[in-house]
């Protein structure tokens, strides 16, 4: 999860570095971030209540934080870091969850 964290935070600054002239545009970065963060703290504890009965509860939890958080970061990367035309991304393209 530690690995998966830093990776967002990671394409998460570059994002507001990379709009740092435009105070309008990191404030809704930063507010469509918060809001993840809620909904993949909410998310998460659900798949936990899901597997309450069962030792394997904690495991399927953390499973979901890394997966959502790998998601969050290609999202970024996709909106925030990447452009139209042929110029290159700001990072490479992160892994999908999927992918692995």
């Amino acid at each position: 999860m530690e690995q998966a964290d830093a990776e967002m935070t990671r394409y998460l600054n570059k994002s507001v570095e990379r709009y740092s002239d435009d105070p309008e545009m990191v404030d809704a970065i930063k507010t469509g971030q918060s809001a993840w963060e809620t909904y993949a703290n909410k998310h998460c504890n659900s798949v936990f209540t899901k597997w309450r009965g069962g030792t394997i509860r904690t495991a399927m939890a953390l499973d979901c934080q890394i997966r959502v958080t790998k998601q969050r970061t290609h999202q970024i990367w996709l909106d925030y870091l990447n452009y139209m035309d042929s110029t290159k991304p700001d990072l490479p393209e992160p892994t999908r969850p999927e992918a692995e």
